[in-house]
């Protein structure tokens, strides 16, 4: 214990760096989504990769809505989508890694 320190104290200080050390972690699922983009850029084929939060009211092929289209380097992916907000599509931009030379530059 901490001298001048009361119990109360402690036990507040503790919660408080528990809470800031859940608040850096990001979920599991913006790692996932970011390894399957990498992953995706990979493929020769694959020129563009794109990604779209949307929640159905009902069967998707009957729903009728605009997206709003974002892009985002690889790079800075895992940050964006923390941020991404539902009806968005965004696009991610092909990593340096992974451009080819007889592809035209995204952007």
């Amino acid at each position: 214990m901490k001298k001048g320190w009361s119990p109360s104290k402690i036990e507040r200080c503790l919660a408080d760096r528990k809470k800031a050390d859940g608040r850096r972690q990001r979920p599991d699922s913006v790692d996932l989504w970011a390894n399957i983009v990498r992953d995706l850029y990979s493929l020769s084929d694959v020129q563009q990769v794109g990604l779209f939060l949307r929640f159905y009211s009902r069967s998707a092929e009957n729903e009728v809505f605009s997206a709003p289209r974002a892009t985002v380097r690889f790079d800075d992916l895992a940050a964006r989508l923390s941020r991404i907000i539902e009806g968005e599509l965004l696009m991610v931009e092909r990593p340096e890694q992974h451009r080819s030379p007889n592809l035209p530059d995204e952007g």
